[in-house]
């Protein structure tokens, strides 16, 4: 009876291993499958007049400074032009991208430029926990409007600026996952990635960003 009761037991155990691993089995392939779904999204791209490509969460301080933009401190100085008019200058110093930046670090508020003017709206993101110079951190976010030097050049997500509304982002990308009440911005996510369009009180395209969000 003993035998009996300890070869029923063994082989419960077995029938109960064999469950366990191919339930371990089952999960892992899920979690497989998660992770090729997240990681399979494809970036939303900006590409400047010039011809460059940014790329949020690749694109580096480094090589936005090789192709010769700067940056600086968003709020530009007013000042007037030889013609008299007023015009917001970024002539002002630029950060120097040697400079160390402290371990999980965002700036906000960073104008790119080029030849004194401003080409876009970026944030730059350190990830990691240590310092590292600036010229090695990542551009996170870049947004290019209307009142921004080339942005009727610009293409975005393969649109070029000027054909950019809410409803063609929302016929070429579905329904906004976020929508003020108020009707002047739209988001659109895509895993780590976004775009998003700010609009005028009639509805004209103001500015539009692509993003990328590590959490």
């Amino acid at each position: 009876m003993k035998a009996k009761e300890k070869s029923l037991k063994e082989n419960m155990e077995v029938k109960w291993a064999g469950y366990i691993r191919k339930l371990a089995a089952l999960m892992l392939g899920m979690a497989m499958i998660g992770l090729t779904a997240c990681g399979s999204a494809e970036p939303y791209k900006l590409v400047l007049g010039s011809g460059v490509e940014v790329t949020p969460g690749t694109t580096t301080v480094q090589e936005m400074a090789d192709a010769g933009y700067e940056f600086k401190n968003a709020i530009g100085m007013p000042g007037l032009t030889e013609d008299g008019n007023v015009e917001t200058s970024f002539n002002t110093k630029a950060y120097d991208i040697d400079m160390e930046v402290e371990g999980n670090t965002i700036y906000l508020g960073t104008a790119l430029v080029k030849d004194g003017k401003k080409i876009a709206n970026v944030s730059i993101v350190n990830r990691s926990l240590s310092e590292k110079p600036l010229a090695e951190c990542i551009i996170c976010d870049i947004e290019v409007g209307t009142d921004f030097e080339g942005a009727m050049d610009a293409v975005i997500n393969g649109m070029a600026f000027g054909d950019i509304s809410k409803d063609s982002l929302t016929e070429a990308l579905g329904k906004p996952d976020i929508a003020y009440k108020t009707g002047d911005y739209c988001k659109w996510e895509k895993g780590k990635y976004s775009i998003d369009i700010y609009m005028n009180d009639d509805g004209s395209t103001d500015r539009v960003g692509v993003g990328y969000n590590e959490h």
